[in-house]
């Protein structure tokens, strides 16, 4: 899974929630919240409007994740 944007907003008795907007391996877009709940969206607009409702909600992001970066192995120089 890629995290996309990683949501969160701290209550007044302390509480933080938290909510990552992601795309998983086959390709679907979802958001899980650290209590387990899950949604399910047909589009990355449909995401990203619901991401959008989460701040309105006062929720802050915490990171952007760009996307994976392929890493190649090199051979490490010998002295």
């Amino acid at each position: 899974m890629t995290t996309l944007s990683l949501l969160r907003k701290v209550f007044d008795n302390g509480y933080i929630s938290t909510w990552r907007f992601a795309k998983t391996f086959d390709g679907q877009f979802v958001a899980t919240s650290n209590r387990g709940e899950r949604k399910h969206f047909a589009t990355i607009d449909n995401m990203r409007d619901c991401a959008d409702a989460f701040i309105g909600f006062g929720y802050h992001e915490r990171t952007k994740v760009a996307a994976p970066v392929k890493v190649e192995k090199t051979e490490e120089a010998t002295a």
